[in-house]
């Protein structure tokens, strides 16, 4: 019982503090969702909402109308709007609010070229090392 409560919260802990899966029986939170500190979290969720709204709105009128009482003319459209690669051209309808969440995150999009935010101050912290020493070499010349 004790160990696994203790493989448990090893699990919570990698989750928490890492984009990476461990071990060879990884959680499934652990395989579908990135770190919860992970900077692309709340675009994920405004993204879910809208695709989540969307489909609920067309669920309704299906019901109200009769429309498609088996439901396949709405997993179609469920999957070609929403299960496709961003990189096909039927995928614009996430364009704005991803435009929107990059220009008021300008700065954010940096951090994402790092696995962890552990990693993303150890690069940062290494290249403001590297200034220094660089701008103290070039005054030692002056």
């Amino acid at each position: 019982m004790l160990l696994g409560s203790t493989g448990d919260d090893e699990k919570i802990e990698q989750t928490e503090n890492s984009n990476k899966n461990y071990g060879t029986d990884p959680t499934h939170t652990q395989l579908a969702k990135d770190a919860v500190n992970h900077p692309l979290n709340p675009l994920a969720s405004k993204l879910a909402k809208i695709a989540v709204k969307d489909v609920a709105t067309r669920i309704l009128d299906i019901w109200k109308t009769g429309s498609d009482p088996t439901g396949e003319e709405l997993a179609k459209y469920v999957i070609n709007k929403y299960t496709l690669h961003p990189s096909y051209q039927n995928t614009n309808w996430s364009n704005e609010p991803i435009n929107k969440w990059a220009i008021a995150n300008e700065k954010l999009i940096f951090r994402l070229q790092s696995a962890t935010l552990y990693e993303y101050a150890e690069q940062v912290t290494q290249s403001t090392i590297s200034n220094k020493k660089t701008q103290e070499i070039a005054n030692y010349f002056k």
